[in-house]
């Protein structure tokens, strides 16, 4: 899944989970799920000794959706983790032949559990 578009919607999905200012870049990490016409997406920010969970923004989650549309429909993955460490990203995708099932907000506990532990995760308020 590494040809010229696809690579670019990747940057570009850093670029957007960098335009949040208000915290670092690196630590940040993205969980996603897609389907036809559907997205579902959170944003964490590594703090130490706890997780900031930040809002995602409109065009996140388009970027999101142009990621999945642009894979072949027999190749198209159900999740992405998409780790930001230094200047650099990490994209892991789940296929569904290995997505477990259940709610997706049940499998983003479960991920963020198993990648970062215990950690507090401090919400903000409703925008």
């Amino acid at each position: 899944m590494a040809d010229e578009l696809t690579q670019g919607i990747l940057n570009d999905i850093g670029k957007e989970l960098a335009s949040d200012t208000d915290y670092p870049l690196d630590g940040t990490f993205l969980y996603a799920e897609c389907s036809p016409q559907s997205v579902y997406y959170a944003v964490y920010k590594d703090a130490g000794d706890r997780l900031i969970y930040r809002w995602g923004t409109h065009e996140l989650g388009e970027l999101l959706l142009d990621l999945w549309e642009a894979a072949e429909p027999d190749k198209r993955w159900s999740a992405i983790e998409y780790t930001v460490t230094g200047n650099t990203f990490i994209a892991d995708f789940t296929y569904p032949d290995k997505f477990v099932g259940g709610h997706g907000s049940d499998r983003r506990d479960r991920i963020v559990q198993q990648r970062f532990g215990n950690k507090q995760v401090i919400y903000p308020p409703l925008p």
